[in-house]
C-alpha cells in the first residue's frame, strides 16, 4: 500500500494519505449503500492499453473487481480526477479537474 501513497510532490502525497484510502468498514458501508439503491447505474471502465505487461492488466482488473460499487457495464462519460504511476510505483501527473461544466467542455477538452 505504501507505493500507492508515494508521490514526487509532498503536497499530493499528504493529500493521498488523507483521502486516498478506505478502511474495510468504510468500504463495506459504501458497498452496502450501493447495493441498497433501487436504481443502480451501470458503469463501464475504459482503459487504453498498448503492449501492456500482463501483470499490470491483472492489477487493473483486480482494482475494478474490488471497488465498492458493483455495477460496471454501459455508460457514456466517466468524469474523474486522475494521476499516473511511474514504473517505480510513484504517483505523478495528478490532475484535479473542476466541477462538471458543459459550458467549460464547449470551450476546451477537459475529458482527458
Amino acid at each position: 500500500m505504501r507505493r500507492w501513497a508515494c508521490s514526487e510532490w509532498i503536497e499530493y502525497q499528504a493529500w493521498l494519505f488523507h483521502y486516498g484510502f478506505l478502511t474495510l468498514y468504510d468500504w463495506q458501508q459504501l458497498r452496502n449503500n450501493a447495493l441498497s439503491w433501487q436504481a443502480r447505474p451501470l458503469i463501464s471502465i475504459v482503459t487504453p492499453v498498448f503492449n501492456t505487461h500482463p501483470a499490470h492488466l491483472r492489477e487493473c482488473i483486480y482494482s475494478v473487481q474490488t471497488q465498492a460499487y458493483p455495477n460496471h457495464s454501459d455508460t457514456h462519460i466517466i468524469y474523474s480526477d486522475r494521476d499516473s504511476l511511474s514504473p517505480q510505483g510513484t504517483r505523478f501527473m495528478h490532475l484535479f479537474k473542476p466541477n462538471w461544466s458543459p459550458e467549460t467542455l464547449l470551450s476546451g477538452n477537459y475529458l482527458f
